[in-house]
């Protein structure tokens, strides 16, 4: 390519070195942590392509993920798409315009983002977390690669019923009848 990338020491300044010559060492994980700070983190199970394109299809995997309820991927995109997705129905539940904005930074699609500040965020409502799981689904016949099902907990056609949220089994344990203790045969 007849431009070069512009590549920084580790304090930030750019670096003059010659990548032929191979006294160009590139940036620092550390400078390249910072540089990308803000930005959605690029998930490990999404990076064959690079930094910018493992997030995008995790961006649109989100999204396909709020809008069908349950896909079809690989293990290691699975179990971090289940993070971010996550993250996104809480967001869904605290319905600031803030966390808005933070989804939308994610969530592709008006329709999308409709579901997730409605319908999942009133779905949701009483449970603390664990929105998403992941079901392992064999082995990919080409190249062998795991795949798993991700989809949504506590919706119509799941392949299987999910535990109660924890307030709902706190409020079924107060509510019970109590126990009658026989001190009779103290």
């Amino acid at each position: 390519s007849s431009h070069a990338h512009v590549r920084f020491t580790r304090d930030g300044q750019p670096s003059h070195g010659d990548a032929e010559a191979g006294t160009d060492h590139g940036p620092s994980p550390v400078h390249a942590a910072v540089r990308r700070k803000g930005c959605i983190q690029a998930p490990r199970g999404f990076v064959d392509g690079g930094w910018t394109d493992g997030r995008n299809t995790c961006r649109t995997m989100v999204s396909q993920l709020l809008e069908h309820e349950r896909i079809k991927t690989t293990l290691p995109k699975a179990k971090e798409l289940r993070r971010l997705a996550d993250r996104m129905v809480s967001l869904g539940k605290k319905g600031t315009l803030h966390s808005r904005r933070q989804a939308e930074r994610v969530v592709r699609g008006k329709q999308v983002m409709e579901k997730l500040f409605g319908e999942m965020a009133e779905r949701y409502k009483e449970r603390q977390g664990g929105y998403v799981r992941v079901l392992h689904a064999g082995r990919r016949n080409s190249d062998s690669a795991p795949m798993a099902f991700i989809e949504f907990v506590d919706r119509p056609g799941e392949f299987r019923p999910a535990r109660p949220p924890r307030a709902m089994l706190k409020s079924f344990a107060s509510s019970a009848l109590p126990v009658q203790v026989d001190q009779t045969s103290q």
